[in-house]
Formats: structure tokens, sequence, C-alpha cells
């Protein structure tokens, strides 16, 4: 799917609506499967680094930069969105937020430069900020029961009992990942600034590379029908399995 400007997310509400977001503050929905998109309006035009919808009604969008970082909710199908970034803790407030994932209505982490990841348990009235014990610049989350993944600049962590310890995978010569997603407990996808989707089928102990894109590959949606990932020159790319 063309589109215009550079998008960094996706996330798919059900099986005909999905939102990609990006540079410029752009924010894009689909209502029939991909086949024609249509701009949302936004709070501003800051850089939009992740989004993710807790069911078809209510949704996060995290970005921007160091002055202005960006925590938008969405409680109507992500029609309308509003700054929610004050609730965060103080700490984490000049941070920008590179990606935001929830496991349900109350549950949710975002992360962001510096090692930043944070937690809610109440719906985002409150944050909470977890140790990683790495400082790089964390771009992509994904969790999946008790096990969860995040990726930035040159490292992969993984954890396997709901955050409290984390261990690092091995990734390609460190490479600058942009996302990372898991269809069960052993096959996934990253994706990098390279333009690579790269995926393992061990649990991230070995990665091989499926595709070299033009330009980098961002973000990824993954569901045992289809994988999307989107791209820097405006791209959505569609695999069904």
């Amino acid at each position: 799917t063309d589109l215009v400007g550079r998008l960094y997310d996706v996330d798919v509400l059900d099986n005909t609506t999905a939102l990609a977001v990006g540079y410029g503050g752009i924010v894009l929905k689909t209502e029939d499967r991909g086949e024609t998109w249509r701009k949302i309006e936004t709070p501003n035009n800051h850089w939009l680094a992740g989004v993710d919808f807790v069911d078809s009604k209510i949704g996060y969008i995290v970005g921007g930069n160091s002055e202005h970082p960006v925590l938008w909710k969405s409680s109507d199908s992500g029609n309308t969105w509003v700054s929610v970034h004050e609730r965060l803790p103080a700490k984490a407030r000049n941070n920008p937020l590179r990606d935001v994932r929830f496991i349900n209505k109350d549950r949710g982490f975002a992360v962001g430069t510096d090692g930043l990841l944070i937690e809610t348990n109440d719906g985002g009235e409150t944050w909470q900020q977890h140790a990683t014990g790495t400082e790089a610049w964390l771009r992509a989350i994904f969790v999946n029961g008790k096990t969860i993944h995040v990726a930035g600049n040159g490292v992969l962590l993984r954890s396997e009992d709901d955050g409290k310890t984390w261990f690092k995978l091995p990734i390609p010569e460190n490479r600058k990942l942009n996302d990372v997603a898991f269809v069960n407990d052993t096959r996934g996808w990253i994706t990098n600034f390279d333009g690579e989707i790269l995926e393992t089928r061990d649990a991230g102990k070995t990665w091989q590379t499926i595709r070299t894109h033009s330009d980098i590959t961002g973000g990824i949606h993954a569901s045992s029908e289809r994988t999307l990932i989107t791209t820097g020159n405006g791209k959505i790319l569609r695999q069904r399995r």
C-alpha cells in the first residue's frame, strides 16, 4: 500500500480497520482492509512512533522529542485524540516515547530514550518506571503473557518473568532495531534501519534475513493470519499466512 510520508507503526483494530502513524503527526486510518486510507486530525504535528489499541475503541499513540514528548489517547476508534502526557512520572516527562503496548484495558507498557520502560496498571492514569539495565534508545516492546521483548539501538532484551529480570538476545552486528513482534513462543520478527526484516523460529537464539527493503523497515503487526510492516518511504508491506 503506497501512502504519503514516513510511517513508523501500524495497529489493527478489527478485520477491516487499522491505523498507521508517522512523521509530522500523521495518523492514517483504513476501514476497508487497507484498500483506502484517510488522514485523521491530531493535536499537533510532532513525530509519532508507536500506536496500540486495547480494543476496537481505546487506543494510544506515543512519540515526540525531548521538548514535546507525545502520549495521546483515543476512545472512539482513533477518530479523535487527546494528550495525556501529564500523567507520566516526572522523571519520564522529558523522554520521548517510541512504542506503547497494552495487555488489557488496565495494563500497558511504553518505552523510550535512555533505556526508559514504564508500566501502567490502571488504564494509563498512573505510570511506574522499570529498571532495564541499559541506557540504549529503546524503540519497541512486545508482550506475550509473562514474556516481554524490548528492542532498540543495538539491543534486544527479553524478560520471561513479567519484566522483573532481563537478558540480552543476540542480534546481527548490533543493528539499530525499530520493532519486534512474535506470533507464538518461538517465531518472531525484527526490523531495522537497514531495511531488513529478520525472522527467528527458535525464540530469538538465531535470526535470518527474509527480506530487504529499499528504505528503513519499521512497525510490525503480526497475527496468525497476516503480518503488516511499515516502511520509511510510506509503504505498508503485507504478508498473508
